[in-house]
């Protein structure tokens, strides 16, 4: 799915095909009030999410990651690019300065992951501390529960 929305009207389309049309669509509801309660616009906080090291990978625009972020109230830093997955340079973060950074859970590698970043002090979210790890289900596994658990968490992130 590439979208929330996508998420839901698949989500609703699942239901429908169990015969539980109208619990999918209470459950939706439900998810729809939390969001309404959880995500608050902030002033432009920047976030870059960390798929992968080698390459840097991140989501572009018209992806889930990109509306989790949008919901809880960030601007991802990869929705400028032209592609859905991009690989970034070290560079490109750096220039872009995000203040907070959020590493996808990678089994062994995530500690290295979290690591890399302690050689940029002058990126904002390392300086301040604001580089968190978060479970990759949360952000590859595209499901309505996924999507809010991911929305508050970032939105929590947000507001330390």
């Amino acid at each position: 799915s590439n979208s929330w929305r996508e998420v839901k009207d698949n989500f609703i389309l699942l239901g429908k095909l169990a015969g539980a049309t109208e619990q999918a669509k209470n459950i939706i509801n439900d998810l729809e009030k939390l969001l309404q309660n959880t995500s608050q616009p902030q002033n432009n906080i920047r976030i870059f999410v960390q798929l992968n090291t080698a390459p840097l990978m991140t989501a572009g625009r018209d992806t889930f990651i990109n509306d989790i972020i949008t919901y809880a109230g960030g601007e991802n830093i990869g929705a400028k690019a032209t592609t859905k997955w991009p690989a970034f340079s070290m560079e490109e973060v750096i220039r872009s300065n995000p203040d907070i950074i959020i590493v996808s859970e990678m089994g062994e590698m995530t500690n290295a992951a979290k690591e890399i970043w302690q050689k940029f002090p002058d990126i904002k979210a390392v300086r301040d501390n604001r580089i968190y790890v978060m479970e990759s289900d949360l952000l590859c596994q595209p499901t309505p529960v996924n999507f809010v658990k991911a929305v508050k968490q970032i939105t929590e992130w947000i507001s330390k």
